[in-house]
């Protein structure tokens, strides 16, 4: 870490690294999402590929899929439309941009982990 004057290998604070680690996620929140989303993709053997949430936001209009009302810019999940672990033991998804869309957390979680048949999402857009 030559770019930090303070860090030295025999640092005294053994929290340096923790505070570092603490610091870069607060400044980099949608990294931090992203790299969530990835993880739990690769640990369900679901990884396709790499979706930008930025991306996604701008292509969805900023609207949750689940109820259709505008979501937060600073607050909305990235839901995957089949999950990626089904309760269901339906088939399961993928981790690609076929398959996220902008939801509202509160909707995702309510969603949880089973996909929404078409009967469910009017009825959510409708309430």
């Amino acid at each position: 870490m030559d770019s930090d004057p303070d860090y030295t290998l025999d640092s005294d604070e053994p929290d340096y690294l923790a505070e570092k680690g603490r610091q870069w996620r607060a400044e980099n929140p949608n990294l931090v999402l992203e790299y969530a989303a990835k993880r739990r993709a690769v640990v369900r053997d679901a990884w396709d590929e790499y979706v930008d949430r930025d991306i996604v936001w701008e292509r969805d209009a900023g609207i949750c899929h689940i109820c259709g009302e505008p979501a937060d810019p600073n607050r909305w999940d990235l839901d995957h439309i089949v999950p990626l672990r089904p309760h269901d033991g339906g088939p399961a998804g993928r981790h690609n941009y076929g398959n996220v869309a902008v939801s509202h957390p509160s909707c995702n979680y309510r969603k949880n982990n089973r996909r929404l048949n078409r009967g469910e999402q009017e009825e959510a857009r409708a309430s």
